[in-house]
C-alpha cells in the first residue's frame, strides 16, 4: 500500500496524495517494527537449542525482510520531505536517511555473512543416515535461494545510495562522509547490477535505475569527461535484454530515445519519445519528461512549431521550472519570427557543416552572415556593445572556413 501511494504522490505531486503516502509508508513500517519478534526468537534459539533449524531460518528470513521494508519506508519519506523545498524538511529528510543506511548497511553485511555460512555447509555437508530417527525434526536450515532474494531486496536501497552519494561534489563529500554516508560509484552499480537480476519485486526499480544513470546521469554531469557514448553499451544491453519482458513499458521505450539521441539518431529518439508518451496515457510526469526531450529534438532539427507546442504544454502543465519553460516557449515564438531568419540560417549552415554537407552550408551561412553584419553596423550605444562586437568578429571569423571570402 505504501509503494503504490508513494508512486502516485510522485506522478502528481498533489499535496492531499503526498501526505497519504506519508500515513500509509509510516503505517507499514510501524506494523513491521511492532510484530518484529526476531530478535527475541534467535535469543530463545540459542538459550534452549531446541527448536528446529527450518524455524529458525524463516525467522531469521522474516526479521531481514521486515528491516528492509522499514528502511525503504524511510527512504520513501526523505524523499517527500525533500520535494516539500524548506529547511527544517531537508534537515529532517536527512535524519531519516541516515537511519535508513545504517539500517541498510547492516542488512547487506548480515546477509553477506549468512551467505558465506550456507556456502560452507553446503560443501561440508554430509549425506543423512539411511535409518534415521523418526522423531528427529527436518533439519533444513536457511536456502541459498531465499539468501539470494533477500540481498538483492536490500542490494537496491544499498547500491542506489552509494551510487548517490558517488555524485555529491567534492567539496561537499567530506561533509557527507561525516555524517557517515559513504560514495563507491563502482560498489553502487554493481548492488544495482545484482538488484535488477533478482526476483525480489524492486529488480525492476533497479533496472530503471541503471538506465536512468548510464543514460541521463552520465552525460548530464559529464562524469566520464568528454565521453558522451560513456554507459550507451551498458544502457542497450540492458533494453535488449528487458524488451521482451516490458515491451509496452512507456518508461523503457523513454530510455530508449535517450540512447538514440545521445547517439544522435534525432528521427528515432522523437519516434520512441512519441511512442512513450503515448503508451503514459495516465502517468503525467512521464508524459512531461517526455514532452522535454520532444522539444529538445525537435530544436535539433529545426522544427520549431513542434518545440513550441511541447514547452508550451509543460509551462501549463507541469509544476517545476515553469519560469524555464516560460523563457523557451519565448525564444521559439521569436524564432518563429521573420526578423530572425537570419539566425535559423547561421544554425541551419552550422549543422549541414557538422554533418559534412559543405554545399548545403555554403548556401545557409551565406544568408545568416547578412544577420551578422547587420548587428554590428546598424546598431549602437548600447550596453555590452564592445563585447558584443568582439563576438561577433569572432562569428563572422569562423564563417570564413565554410565561406571562403
Amino acid at each position: 500500500m505504501g509503494v503504490n501511494s508513494m508512486h502516485n504522490a510522485m506522478m502528481t505531486f498533489e499535496e492531499e496524495k503526498m501526505q497519504t503516502a506519508c500515513e500509509d509508508l509510516r503505517a507499514t513500517e510501524k506494523l513491521c517494527e511492532s510484530d518484529n519478534s526476531g530478535v527475541i526468537e534467535t535469543i530463545k534459539n540459542k538459550i534452549k537449542k531446541n527448536v528446529d533449524s527450518q524455524r529458525s531460518g524463516v525467522t531469521v528470513v522474516d526479521r531481514l525482510q521486515r528491516q528492509i521494508i522499514v528502511a525503504d519506508c524511510q527512504v520513501y519519506l526523505a524523499v517527500l520531505s525533500f520535494v516539500k523545498q524548506e529547511l527544517s524538511a531537508y534537515i529532517k529528510g536527512g535524519w531519516i536517511l541516515r537511519k535508513a543506511w545504517k539500517m541498510y548497511n547492516k542488512c547487506h553485511s548480515d546477509i553477506v555473512l549468512l551467505q558465506e555460512a550456507c556456502q560452507r555447509r553446503a560443501s561440508q555437508e554430509a549425506p543423512p543416515p539411511e535409518h534415521a530417527n523418526d522423531n528427529t525434526p527436518p533439519q533444513q536450515p536457511l536456502t541459498a535461494e531465499a539468501l539470494s532474494r533477500l540481498k538483492g531486496s536490500v542490494s537496491f536501497g544499498y547500491g542506489l545510495f552509494h551510487l548517490c552519494i558517488s555524485m555529491v561534489p567534492p567539496h561537499l563529500l567530506k561533509i557527507i562522509n561525516l555524517l557517515g554516508f559513504p560514495g563507491d560509484r563502482h560498489e553502487g552499480l554493481s548492488s544495482l547490477a545484482y538488484a535488477s537480476e533478482s526476483k525480489d519485486m524492486k529488480a525492476p526499480l533497479a533496472t530503471l535505475a541503471l538506465l536512468w544513470y548510464h543514460t541521463v546521469v552520465l552525460p548530464f554531469f559529464a562524469l566520464d569527461g568528454s565521453d558522451t557514448q560513456a554507459g550507451l553499451l551498458e544502457a542497450k544491453a540492458i533494453l535488449e535484454k528487458k524488451e521482451a519482458e516490458y515491451p509496452r513499458s512507456s518508461l523503457f521505450m523513454f530510455f530508449k530515445g535517450r540512447v538514440q539521441r545521445l547517439e544522435c539518431q534525432i528521427n528515432s529518439a522523437l519516434s520512441s519519445f512519441h511512442d512513450a508518451l503515448e503508451l503514459a496515457t495516465d502517468q503525467r510526469e512521464i508524459q512531461h519528461v517526455c514532452l522535454y526531450e520532444i522539444g529538445w529534438c525537435s530544436m535539433i532539427e529545426m522544427n520549431f512549431e513542434d518545440a513550441y507546442k511541447s514547452f508550451e504544454r509543460l509551462k501549463n502543465e507541469s509544476r517545476w521550472s515553469q519560469c524555464y519553460y516560460a523563457y523557451l516557449t519565448g525564444v521559439l515564438q521569436e524564432v518563429d519570427d521573420a526578423s530572425c531568419t537570419g539566425l535559423k540560417n547561421l544554425l541551419l549552415g552550422a549543422i549541414h557543416k557538422c554533418l559534412g554537407n559543405t554545399k548545403d552550408a555554403i548556401q545557409t551561412v551565406g544568408k545568416g552572415r547578412t544577420l551578422l553584419l547587420q548587428a554590428k553596423e546598424d546598431y549602437a550605444g548600447y550596453d555590452f556593445e564592445n563585447r558584443l562586437h568582439v563576438r561577433i568578429h569572432s562569428a563572422l571569423a569562423s564563417l570564413k572556413e565554410v565561406v571562403p571570402q
